[in-house]
């Protein structure tokens, strides 16, 4: 039995998928109101517990039974003032989640993490699994989160897991557009007029499970991370590409670092209006002026690994959110 956490969402979602086509018996996390279309189809072959990362106790029964876990759960947010709930949330609720797998005896952990925790350099234009984190970089509050988060699954590895990390780059698929990574298409329905000068390292949600699937199959070596990216592309080609799928006009106005500030204000403005969480934050502006590529050269190494390419995985995203882009 393999235990799922974040299964709902659109990374756990696709994971779920993969290990039901391959036949493997699955135990997910969810609360009481989670939205489960991301699962149509697949969610009554799954066993469901209704379990809260940060409640211990609750925690621990549910993994009872099974031999392997897949941590994909976490909060992804970009607003400085959530930094408390992310360390909770991500840091914490991993450190739980830990905790049970060893008192269970649990025997593997694949570790959904993210290029944040990886850490960035101004002085770099490629970083890889060898980078090392530092504190004298400029880091986000979500970055720092999962970098925390991971020092507690090699803890976890010391204690005698067998870990495997992966750290994926902007995931991309079809769901909801008010949520996480599918925002960038939001962006372009709603038709924004700006774009930044900087470039975005992406992959395809169904190749990040194949990869899953097989760091849950033992095919990546335990201890190790792997960055988990199809490439790279600048925010205007990517817009570009997404306007001509969704049929909508491209962002066509390159933004100074006047425009930006005047962007971010006027989007929380609009935000503080609205009662929605802003598109545009500080944290935001400053990720999508930077030219940094991951390299994905490790794991291609290990499985032979060919990665899906972007106007591919734009197109088949698209296609899946016709209705609510329309």
């Amino acid at each position: 039995m393999i235990f799922i956490t974040g299964a709902t969402g659109l990374v756990g979602s696709f994971i779920c998928r993969r290990l039901l086509e391959e036949g493997y018996k699955v135990r997910a996390t969810k609360r009481k109101e989670s939205d489960m279309s991301m699962l149509t189809g697949v969610a009554e072959q799954i066993e469901w517990v209704e379990c809260d990362l940060l409640d211990i106790l609750t925690l621990n029964e549910a993994l009872k039974g099974c031999t392997q876990i897949v941590h994909s759960a976490g909060l992804v947010s970009y607003h400085k003032k959530d930094a408390e709930l992310l360390r909770k949330v991500n840091v914490e609720g991993t450190a739980n989640l830990v905790n049970a797998a060893i008192s269970r005896k649990v025997g593997s952990i694949v570790h959904i993490s993210s290029v944040a925790a990886i850490g960035r350099s101004a002085k770099l234009k490629e970083i890889d699994e060898t980078f090392k984190w530092s504190d004298a970089d400029e880091h986000t509050a979500y970055g720092n989160s999962k970098h925390q988060a991971e020092l507690e699954v090699f803890r976890g590895g010391i204690e005698g897991l067998d870990v495997v990390i992966l750290n994926p780059a902007l995931v991309l698929g079809p769901g909801p557009l008010d949520r996480s990574s599918s925002q960038v298409f939001k962006y372009v329905k709603d038709e924004k007029p700006f774009y930044t000068e900087g470039t975005m390292n992406y992959v395809d949600a169904r190749d990040l499970a194949s990869i899953a699937l097989a760091a849950v199959q033992g095919k990546l070596k335990t201890g190790e991370r792997y960055i988990i990216s199809a490439g790279c592309l600048s925010y205007k080609a990517f817009f570009k590409k997404v306007a001509a799928c969704m049929n909508k006009k491209a962002p066509t106005i390159e933004v100074n670092s006047y425009l930006l500030k005047t962007a971010y204000y006027l989007e929380t403005l609009r935000s503080r209006i609205r009662g929605k969480q802003p598109l545009i934050t500080q944290e935001t502006l400053k990720l999508s002026q930077q030219h940094l590529k991951f390299k994905n050269s490790k794991v291609i190494q290990a499985l032979d690994y060919q990665f899906i390419p972007a106007d591919e995985t734009i197109r088949w995203a698209c296609k899946k959110n016709q209705s609510e882009i329309i």
